[in-house]
């Protein structure tokens, strides 16, 4: 404003060009023009910033939890070491449920059939599901620890045990399969579990002989008995 109105004066002395005139006029237009932009940008500035603080304000009556938490510092690494390293276990470790176990599976062959036997803490009847696919029979269950069995292994750890010390002692969820024997009755195929004992029985199906198939004892005598 200050060099428009030095040029206004230095325009109304007398003796100047008209040539000198006309340059005057063009810079006095040009002027004009910037102090215009000059107004109308600080306008919108003003707007514009009204409106952020608008969006602010707003923002802080929505949500002012996620604020608080925006601005609080974040905790030291003495408080983070104060968490108790079981919590930290289970939440990063999986479920014992989903966590695979192996049973040590023996079989023997009696006259009756055939027995197959493990050591399988944890696991009841209830538990167990048989499965036959062809001669494959498969054997799947849960082996679940007992108050006992998790007293031991905090006493043996000296810490509290987490899902892989369960998995470790044979606990979790199993998954065998063995071949049936071809004279095997698959109907009559049992599954117990007692004391931590699992065991399967796999009978054999009774034989039966042809119809011209006769004893010794039934047989007659070779030679005449004098």
């Amino acid at each position: 404003e200050d060099l428009l109105e030095d040029m206004l004066k230095l325009d109304s002395l007398a003796g100047l060009y008209q040539a000198d005139r006309e340059v005057r006029k063009l810079a006095l237009s040009q002027l004009d023009d910037l102090v215009d932009q000059v107004d109308t940008a600080k306008a919108q500035l003003l707007k514009r910033r009204k409106e952020l603080e608008a969006m602010v304000e707003v923002a802080a009556d929505a949500n002012p939890v996620q604020l608080e938490k925006e601005v609080t510092p974040p905790e030291s690494p003495a408080a983070e070491s104060r968490e108790p390293e079981a919590s930290r276990s289970y939440t990063e470790s999986p479920r014992l449920e989903d966590v695979r176990c192996r049973l040590r599976l023996q079989s023997q062959e009696r006259p009756q059939g055939y027995v197959v036997s493990a050591n399988a803490r944890g696991v009841s009847a209830e538990d167990i599901d048989l499965q036959l696919d062809g001669d494959l029979l498969r054997i799947m269950g849960f082996a679940r620890p007992t108050l006992q069995d998790a007293a031991f292994l905090r006493s043996r750890l000296r810490r509290e045990p987490c899902v892989e010390d369960y998995a470790a002692f044979g606990f979790g969820r199993f998954q065998e399969a063995i071949r049936v024997p071809a004279d095997v009755d698959v109907n009559k195929i049992q599954a117990s579990c007692h004391d931590g004992q699992l065991q399967l029985i796999l009978p054999r199906r009774p034989r039966q002989f042809p119809q011209s198939y006769h004893s010794l004892r039934s047989r007659p005598p070779m030679f005449p008995v004098w």
